[in-house]
């Protein structure tokens, strides 16, 4: 609509150009970064091509006050289990290599004790090794599975020469087949944020 190609074309004039110290507060009272923050985080993203590590990407969540799941990482499906693990647990696999992990056999939902722990690990990394030879695992992720919840998705991107664009839409494995999303001009503010969400299905 208009207001969209307004503001592509005020984007066009300064996407890549700006380059500001982010305030700690906005004028209406929504909390952002603070500037010595997201300089560190913007230097650790430039150092990666590609998907970013897991522990990056928790860390970006976090910072900017996102809530996570429980989550470990192990190595090996022969390494030490944390106490602390709260059944039943997801497992996927970890590698730079391979961004849609349950594509490949790469992820095990509902996996209930260590038995079947060990066992899923193993196996999705024989399925790993097997779609995509001579990919670099790093490891296995395992996260508290979380249950009676909407899966969705939200992410940002740069598409020029619009700039940055953010993406709100339903989640899980049909992600791409169902299409149920919503793109906007980045700065969102809270309330188009929600307007966002609340043009989705789910």
């Amino acid at each position: 609509g208009l207001r969209a190609g307004l503001a592509a074309t005020r984007s066009l004039g300064i996407a890549g150009m700006r380059q500001y110290a982010a305030p700690t507060q906005h004028a209406n009272g929504e909390r952002i970064l603070e500037s010595e923050a997201l300089d560190r985080l913007k230097a650790e993203i430039r150092e990666h091509a590609g998907p970013l590590p897991v522990d990056l990407c928790r860390k970006v969540l976090c910072l900017y006050g996102i809530p996570v799941v429980q989550s470990t990482f192990l190595r090996s499906p022969y390494d030490p289990l944390p106490s602390t693990l709260d059944y039943p647990v997801v497992v996927k696999i970890c590698s730079p290599d391979i961004p849609h992990r349950s594509d490949i056999g790469g992820v095990r939902v509902g996996v209930s004790d260590e038995t079947e722990l060990r066992r899923a690990m193993q196996e999705i990394g024989s399925n790993a090794g097997a779609a995509r030879p001579g990919a670099r695992i790093e490891g296995y992720e395992i996260q508290q599975q979380m249950t009676d919840c909407v899966e969705a998705m939200a992410g940002f991107a740069v598409a020029r020469p619009l700039g940055p664009l953010v993406v709100v839409g339903s989640g899980g494995t049909l992600t791409e087949l169902v299409g149920d999303r919503t793109v906007e001009l980045n700065i969102v503010s809270s309330d188009r944020a929600l307007d966002m969400i609340r043009q989705l299905r789910v």
